[in-house]
C-alpha cells in the first residue's frame, strides 16, 4: 500500500507543546518527499521532572493521536525524559511498543547515541550554555559518568563516557 502522500515514507514526530523548531526543522531534513506527522506531548504533571518523565512513560498513549497513519518510524523529540527515567526504562518502554505497533520508535537520546557511535566517538565533552549552571551530575543515569575515559589519549573535563 502507498500513502496518498510522502512518496518514500511516513514519518511521525513527536515534542513538548512549547518546542517550535522541532517539527519544522525535521520537514526540512526529511525533505519534500517524506510526508511528516506532529503530535505534542502532553501530561498531567506541572513540575518538569516529573512531566518529561510521563512524556516517556505514556508514550504509547501518545501515540494514539496518529491513529491508522501509516507511519514507518516515530521520532521522540526530547531527550530530557531519558535523563530522568533512565536508559534502562527507555529502552524497555520503546521495545514494547515497537513490538505492539508495528513500526520503529527512535528517542532523541537513542538518535545521538547512534550518531555518536557512527562517527567513532569515545567521548563527548559538554558545553553548558545558561549562565554555567550544570544539571546535577546524576541525572545523566548510567549512560553517562561524567568524567574522562581512562582510555582517552587527551583527557577532557566533565566527559561523558559512551
Amino acid at each position: 500500500m502507498t500513502p496518498e502522500y510522502g512518496e518514500r515514507g511516513v514519518v511521525g514526530v513527536l515534542m513538548p507543546p512549547a518546542n517550535p523548531t522541532v517539527e519544522p526543522e525535521l520537514a526540512v531534513l526529511l525533505g519534500a518527499d517524506v510526508a511528516l506527522l506532529a503530535a505534542r506531548l502532553v501530561s498531567r504533571f506541572k513540575g518538569a521532572r516529573e512531566r518529561v518523565g510521563d512524556y516517556l512513560e505514556n508514550l504509547d498513549t501518545t501515540l494514539d493521536a496518529f491513529d491508522t497513519a501509516p507511519l514507518q518510524v516515530v521520532g521522540f523529540g526530547i531527550t530530557s525524559s531519558t535523563y530522568f527515567v533512565g536508559c534502562a526504562r527507555e529502552t524497555e518502554i520503546v521495545a514494547r511498543i515497537q513490538a505492539q505497533r508495528g513500526y520503529r520508535v527512535v528517542t532523541a537520546a537513542q538518535a545521538v547515541e547512534a550518531s555518536l557511535a557512527a562517527l567513532g566517538a569515545r567521548e563527548v565533552v559538554r558545553v553548558i550554555p545558561h549562565g554555567g549552571r550544570a544539571p546535577p551530575a546524576d541525572i545523566f543515569g548510567p549512560r553517562c559518568a561524567c568524567a574522562p575515559r581512562s582510555s582517552s589519549p587527551r583527557p577532557a573535563r566533565d566527559c561523558c563516557c559512551l
